[in-house]
């Protein structure tokens, strides 16, 4: 799959855009119930700030996920994640509290100023395979990323 993003960055009153583009792969079914993915991310425009156009983190990321037996009371998805440049890795796991509400829990590793630490987000799917996911993570000295994402499955 792929996705275009556009992304909007605003630090004290100077603002700056850039556009990219994400790609991966997903290999279902590895193993039952063992999904494996490889994704690279942010390859596009730099955003500029003021004068100065730095790069976006382009990242190479290796991952996998687990369904856990779907006769548990909440199904749940329990995911490790690892970034190849710069090297960390998050766990993760994702629980369906009914057909269209989600509730994810997670933790990232890494230096404080990159958003390491606890993560949470919630996730509404319709019956048009529409989706609207909301996450929250640390960010060190910035304060709380807040991140929010329209989806649509066709």
């Amino acid at each position: 799959g792929a996705s275009l993003k556009v992304i909007s960055m605003k630090i004290d009153d100077k603002s700056a855009n850039a556009f990219c583009l994400d790609g991966g792969l997903l290999y279902k079914d590895y193993y039952p119930n063992l999904n494996l993915a490889a994704v690279l991310t942010n390859l596009g425009t730099k955003p500029k700030f003021i004068d100065q156009a730095d790069p976006l983190p382009l990242s190479l990321r290796l991952g996998g996920a687990y369904n856990l037996p779907k006769s548990l009371p909440i199904p749940l998805l329990i995911a490790l994640d690892t970034n190849l440049f710069p090297f960390y890795i998050s766990l993760g796991m994702e629980g369906q509290i009914s057909p269209i509400f989600s509730a994810r829990l997670g933790y990232a590793s890494g230096p404080a100023d990159e958003g390491s630490g606890l993560t949470a987000g919630l996730g509404i799917t319709t019956q048009q395979s529409l989706s609207l996911d909301y996450a929250i993570r640390p960010y060190g000295e910035l304060g709380l990323s807040h991140y929010i994402s329209l989806s649509s499955r066709f």
